[in-house]
């Protein structure tokens, strides 16, 4: 995509209207990146206005409008001032606000450029500099007034590999985190830009970035880093999906303690189950009780899918790191055992104590395994 695809075409709401394509879809063109979204900023205009055209708010906080028919984000111009620590500590203005000014409460210059109706650049703090230097710089000392920032500096960083971040940046960030700033970020908006993070093309990035400022020990106390973070990156590389990566960030420490940010649900059982079936591993033997162990230890009887990912981040973990169990030389079976397991016919129960059940199933499940692995011999 070309700068001049970043002109706005007009239409029946937004004829008439000073607008400007802005941020990620701008910074992405100028890097010959994919574009996902476009946003748009609106300079002189005012809710009644947008409200009247047709425009739907999407809330009372901010004023940002949905156009109904393309979905994409319309903001009216606006400053902001700081209230309260922490990121909801906002007020902010529209009125006779300028582009620039707009542009200037953004987080780093490279996100702060516009596109204006000829398909010019309009670059007031120096992005494309700074993109030409693969760089992350602050705009101004209003940076420090957002914690979240700090986390989405290390999201970009773990997006861009190739980009930097500016010495004034970075030293802002640890003055931000010796002040407290990051000592009011939920743990809900931690692990959304965590979780993001994950899937980036380097995700090791954004944690070394919470180190260096010093920001890893506030956000995630009681754990200890025990790794560089390599396996994230090859994870990465190799096309792990959010859970995939979870679960290799969550083998990096000590006494794990998920519930410390808002982790889903399934994924706290998928990490606290994790190091059971890496211990089994260690031990393991191509024979029915083994593999029986670590179907029931994950729950791979009733969640096949569930066993899979486990054992593919196990083994992840086994080829690029110092754990040291044999390779499972049929790791494709898996799913296949899992399911016949799952379908056993018990027979006759009657008179049988819930133990007596228990150890039938389980007598019945071995032979059934036996049988499979007789199957896949030469």
């Amino acid at each position: 995509m070309q700068l001049k695809d970043l002109r706005f075409e007009p239409d029946e709401l937004t004829r008439g209207l000073d607008l400007y394509c802005v941020g990620g879809a701008v910074r992405d063109c100028l890097l010959e990146l994919p574009i996902k979204d476009k946003d748009w900023v609106v300079v002189g205009s005012t809710p009644e206005d947008m409200f009247s055209r047709g425009f739907k708010p999407v809330g009372a906080d901010f004023p940002v409008f949905i156009h109904p028919n393309t979905g994409e984000e319309y903001a009216l111009a606006r400053t902001e001032r700081k209230t309260s620590k922490g990121y909801h500590g906002f007020d902010f203005f529209t009125g006779d606000v300028t582009l620039t000014e707009d542009l200037k409460r953004r987080d780093f210059t490279i996100n702060a450029m516009a596109v204006d109706s000829r398909g010019l650049v309009y670059d007031p703090y120096g992005g494309l500099t700074d993109i030409r230097d693969r760089t992350f710089r602050h705009i101004s000392e209003s940076f420090s007034e957002d914690p979240v920032r700090i986390l989405r500096l290390g999201r970009f960083l773990s997006r861009f590999p190739d980009f930097s971040v500016h010495f004034d940046t970075l030293e802002l960030c640890r003055a931000m985190v010796k002040d407290g700033e990051v000592d009011s970020l939920v743990s809900e908006r931690v692990w959304k830009e965590l979780s993001r993070s994950l899937v980036e093309k380097a995700p090791s990035r954004f944690f070394t970035l919470l180190h260096e400022v010093g920001a890893f020990e506030k956000l995630f106390p009681n754990m200890r880093l025990v790794q560089k973070g390599d396996e994230l990156d090859i994870g990465a590389r190799l096309g792990f999906d959010l859970i995939h990566q979870y679960l290799v960030f969550s083998s990096y420490f000590n006494d794990f303690q998920s519930q410390n940010f808002a982790v889903p649900r399934e994924f706290r059982e998928y990490a606290n189950t994790l190091p059971k079936i890496i211990e089994k591993l260690r031990y393991f033997k191509i024979d029915a009780v083994s593999i029986l162990n670590i179907i029931t230890a994950s729950d791979g009887i009733r969640k096949p899918e569930k066993l899979l990912v486990i054992l593919e981040v196990a083994h992840h973990l086994n080829k690029y790191s110092y754990y040291d169990y044999p390779r499972v030389a049929f790791l494709e079976h898996w799913n296949e055992l899992a399911e016949q397991v799952k379908k056993i016919d018990l027979g006759d129960l009657s008179g049988l104590s819930p133990i007596e059940i228990k150890s039938k199933a389980e007598s019945i499940r071995i032979e059934i395994i036996k049988d499979y692995i007789d199957g896949q011999k030469p």
